[in-house]
């Protein structure tokens, strides 16, 4: 079958050279069997698009092409391209394409600092209102004596001669699909590019050093409990100029021994004598808004009534206050309740009487 070079590459017959040069790159990119191991066909698509490439940037055989098609009897091994596919590419210029000129070198010279993670205790109080608390942790800062370079002076360092300073090293495989080159970090500067030959003596070559830091954080008001605060650029410093890790603490809130929480809403329990809770009553309410903050009980209050006081819990929450009926009594009042027993109703005696049926008669 015919094959259509222009179309293979998306390009019209006309095309220029670097339309053609353009759309190559482009289609290599994206079938390079080295970028699709997974893809057992992008082998025979890149050799059919570097075929096409092969005879359309070739004066010549570009010519013979437009006149004959791909019946025209072309000889590959003979080009300015010369390999197995007929067009053997600079990988310089594939890497460059992927990466960028420079990121060769900075992709692995340069590298963001790590993230440090602390948990913190604070108190409810704390969580009511704000606060600030000092942490303390260690971290990697920038070495002070070289700078973050690993080395002092310039004539500190030498070209790696494994890979003259490039920071990878490209190796060529021959396959049945044709001559394939590859590029992997070169393993003996580890992507550097040069070899550190005195390292600094402070920080061992490695830029940084290890160093205990305190720093004064703000605890948002009406935070949860478990909550995650994020304070920017203050991890570990990185690597060769490498922007600086963060620093994530996440909030413990300790149990109160008064209040308990839920959400934005605080609660209270408070024992209250059950005669006053018949008689009606007013109390102080214990609170974390430093304010005096009485409650009124209607008479005949039950225990375990819940009370709601607007706005007094966090961020604008409620403060819920459950009266708890205390059944504890001295002696004189049970003398007092003992002289007025007989005069007082007993709703148990009225539920015996409209119940009395099912009681066993004595």
């Amino acid at each position: 079958m015919a094959k259509d070079y222009y179309e293979i590459l998306g390009v019209s017959r006309n095309a220029t050279k670097e339309e053609i040069k353009k759309a190559y790159r482009k289609l290599a990119k994206k079938y390079h069997p080295d970028l699709n191991k997974d893809d057992p066909s992008a082998a025979e698509k890149f050799k059919e698009i570097n075929e096409a490439a092969a005879v359309l940037l070739d004066d010549e055989k570009r010519r013979q092409y437009d006149l004959y098609g791909s019946d025209a009897n072309f000889d590959f091994s003979g080009s300015n391209f010369g390999s197995d596919f007929g067009f053997n590419f600079d990988f310089d210029d594939i890497f460059d394409m992927f990466f960028g000129d420079s990121s060769r070198r900075r992709s692995s010279s340069t590298k963001r600092g790590e993230d440090i993670y602390l948990d913190l205790e604070v108190d409810l109080e704390d969580v009511v209102h704000g606060s600030e608390k000092k942490v303390s942790y260690t971290a990697y800062d920038v070495c002070d004596v070289c700078n973050g370079r690993g080395f002092v002076n310039d004539n500190d360092v030498q070209i790696c001669d494994v890979c003259k300073g490039h920071g990878y090293v490209k190796n060529v495989k021959r396959t049945i699909f044709g001559v394939f080159s590859t590029t992997t970090v070169c393993k003996k500067c580890a992507g550097e590019g040069k070899i550190i030959i005195n390292p600094c003596k402070k920080c061992k070559g490695t830029g940084r050093l290890l160093t205990k830091k305190q720093l004064v954080v703000k605890i948002p008001k009406g935070i949860n409990n478990g909550e995650i605060l994020r304070v920017r650029g203050e991890g570990s410093a990185g690597l060769n100029s490498g922007v600086k890790g963060n620093l994530y603490i996440r909030v413990y809130v300790r149990e109160h021994p008064v209040f308990k929480r839920k959400g934005n809403d605080l609660y209270v329990e408070v024992p209250v004598s059950f005669v006053k809770l018949a008689l009606g009553t007013k109390i102080e309410v214990p609170n974390l808004s430093n304010q005096r903050i009485i409650l009124n009980i209607p008479k005949s209050t039950e225990t375990h009534t819940l009370f709601r006081i607007k706005g007094e819990g966090i961020n604008g929450g409620d403060l819920y206050v459950k009266v708890i009926g205390s059944y504890k009594l001295d002696k004189a009042t049970e003398k007092a309740l003992k002289s007025i027993s007989d005069k007082v109703s007993d709703p148990y005696l009225d539920f015996v009487k409209k119940n009395e049926k099912f009681f066993p008669k004595k």
